[in-house]
């Protein structure tokens, strides 16, 4: 099964509540970027999105406050690197799903959650979740997902619960904490600018991933 722009923003549009128009116009300003597949024609020649696709477009939904912002917090926060500032999981501890563990440790924001969004299309994120053991349906409908989305800081999170949280990735520009001019890089990258701890926080969860995995379908098979 593969989904067009116009299911894709249909669907987001459903997921978030927001008015179709709206992001629709926000899909045209991602394809005039060229952060949404931008090939073909119309009707069964209209190109099939990808993950990858969804993953820019729930980005700038959940973060533009104008639609003309789209393509640039799509860019912004899309390409957030994969923070070393992780909290360390005890083996059995931490979920496993392969999409996530077959990223490289450069990825970016945009790359962790359409490894997300194909971990939930292709059933892995179930499976996983039931192979913990927790196959009692009731414990199985407390396992979420938990996406995260901070400004004017630009970090963004993916947190997957079960029970208790079982994997995080972080993504921003800090420097890894572990290195020894880790303070300087990090005054560097301050400068000049106004500090303050106020934040503006979009977060969506295992629905509206889901809603997007299921238009979605199923990889394809190679």
């Amino acid at each position: 099964m593969a989904a067009t722009p116009g299911q894709l923003f249909e669907r987001v549009a459903d997921t978030f509540a927001m008015p179709l128009v709206q992001v629709k116009q926000m899909d045209r300003f991602l394809a005039d970027a060229g952060l949404r597949t931008k090939t073909g024609g119309r009707g069964r020649n209209a190109p099939k999105v990808s993950s990858r696709d969804a993953a820019h477009l729930l980005i700038a939904a959940a973060t533009s406050r104008s639609i003309k912002d789209a393509a640039e917090m799509a860019h912004t926060f899309g390409q957030l690197p994969f923070s070393p500032n992780q909290e360390v999981f005890a083996g059995a501890e931490r979920l496993t799903l392969l999409k996530i563990d077959g990223l490289s440790p450069d990825h970016t924001f945009a790359d962790g959650l359409a490894a997300i969004i194909d971990s939930v299309r292709n059933g892995d994120f179930d499976a996983a979740i039931r192979a913990r053991g927790e196959s009692d349906p009731q414990k199985l409908l407390m396992a979420d997902i938990r996406v995260e989305l901070f400004q004017p800081s630009a970090m963004a999170r993916i947190e997957v619960y079960n029970l208790k949280r079982c994997l995080k990735m972080n993504y921003d520009q800090h420097p890894d904490y572990s290195r020894p001019d880790a303070i300087e890089l990090l005054q560097k990258q301050v400068g000049d600018k106004p500090r303050s701890d106020l934040q503006h926080i979009s977060a969506f969860g295992l629905g509206s991933i889901r809603a997007i995995a299921d238009l979605l379908g199923p990889e394809a098979s190679t």
